[in-house]
């Protein structure tokens, strides 16, 4: 069965300006995490929306995120 586009929004995984608020709140509240995956969090986020808000690549962009932090306490 083909979705239409209206049916499609709302299932999406990406953001939308109705859901901007809850993704914020999701991204910015560290309950139970650490300090380090909280940024990580912050900046796969970051990386997410740099490149235009792709479906499917979380992982990707948790992995680069990681990297980056590493990276960034190596120095």
């Amino acid at each position: 069965m083909k979705r239409s586009m209206d049916q499609k929004a709302t299932t999406s995984t990406a953001a939308t300006q109705q859901t901007e608020p809850e993704v914020v709140a999701a991204i910015s509240s560290g309950d139970g995490q650490s300090a380090k995956e909280q940024t990580i969090r912050e900046r796969a986020y970051a990386i997410w929306e740099e490149e235009g808000r792709p479906e499917g690549c979380d992982l990707d962009h948790w992995l680069r995120a990681e990297a980056d932090l590493d990276l960034s306490l190596s120095t």
